[in-house]
């Protein structure tokens, strides 16, 4: 899954909304059913069986194998770890008899849906470069991670925390949504939702355990939704959205455990003072952008801090006095 290192990540591959022309030689390829061999060639990681009564293979590699069909993975119920990445799959119904499921990993597929009936033990599933378009049949109690990236998702309504109460984990970048106001999921620690089409935050603050926020290259214009308190948050990414008001900077006053703040390319950026402002309000922070935060910066913007707060209380002395 993803780290938070603050470095300059490549640009995403499209989202998939029109078809390449791989994909259309694909579409044009023979079935290819997954056959009882090739599903045995796959086997690895031989542990005892749920009733501890015998031994069965609970690990199972299938990727880049062309396969557009895995009915036969229906008969595996022991099956714990399943990765079918990078084939030519449409439907993953096969895979609702392994009630053992611990992770799944369907990337780079043909998928439209996920479909998948509620699994008591899935822990970590991904199903990035895909076609789906919404987040139905995700309803598993101990899931923990979650990767839905470059798919063409436009509506995040079935991510709710009575579905996925233990979810810590949420990569769904490069997506179509506009909107996370129906977000709800109070458990997630880890939120990266780049490169989407998302003008504000709203809702965000319902998600207060959040420690790491990516939200770089949407049209986020504003911040007030960081006037609510989200104490847990360690590291924001705010870059290449259109922030241009300097004001909008006091917004992130609350942050108070922020220690990366990644901001470039706004138009905020430009103002003059912008990085002092910066400081004046997040003084926990140890990096901005590229660059570490220095103790004496720190303590410059703690003094100018204090001259303008002592100036505030003079002009509101001074008002005071005129209106007697």
């Amino acid at each position: 899954m993803s780290d938070t290192e603050d470095v300059d990540e490549p640009e995403p591959e499209q989202d998939g909304s029109q078809k390449s022309d791989n994909e259309n030689d694909l579409e044009k390829e023979e079935p290819n059913v997954l056959t009882e061999e090739t599903a045995g060639q796959s086997l690895s990681l031989l542990c005892k069986s749920g009733d501890g009564l015998s031994h069965a293979f609970i690990r199972a590699d299938l990727k880049e194998k062309n396969l557009s069909d895995i009915s036969i993975l229906q008969g595996y119920i022991h099956l714990r770890f399943v990765d079918i990445s990078k084939n030519r799959l449409t439907d993953l119904s096969p895979l609702n008899n392994l009630t053992h499921l611990l992770s799944v990993k369907a990337d780079n597929n043909n998928l439209e849906k996920i479909g998948l009936q509620p699994f008591p033990f899935l822990q970590h599933a991904s199903f990035s470069f895909n076609r789906i378009n919404d987040t139905s049949g995700l309803e598993h109690p101990l899931l923990e991670q979650l990767n839905l990236s470059n798919n063409r998702i436009d509506s995040v309504k079935y991510l709710r925390c009575g579905l996925l109460s233990k979810l810590h984990t949420l990569e769904i970048r490069s997506n179509k949504i506009q909107s996370i106001e129906e977000l709800n999921i109070p458990s997630l620690k880890n939120l990266y939702i780049d490169y989407n089409s998302i003008s504000n935050l709203d809702g965000i603050s319902r998600m207060n355990q959040l420690e790491n926020l990516s939200v770089r290259k949407n049209k986020i214009t504003e911040l007030t939704c960081f006037n609510e308190p989200m104490s847990e948050l360690k590291y924001l990414d705010i870059r290449d959205n259109l922030i241009a008001n300097i004001e909008e900077i006091g917004k992130l006053k609350d942050l108070i455990s922020l220690q990366s703040l990644l901001i470039a390319a706004n138009p905020v950026c430009k103002e003059e003072g912008f990085r002092m402002e910066v400081l004046m309000h997040l003084q926990s922070i140890s990096k901005l952008n590229e660059d570490d935060v220095a103790e004496d910066e720190k303590l410059e913007a703690l003094e100018i801090a204090k001259q303008r707060q002592l100036e505030k209380e003079k002009f509101a002395e001074y008002e005071e006095m005129e209106n007697i």
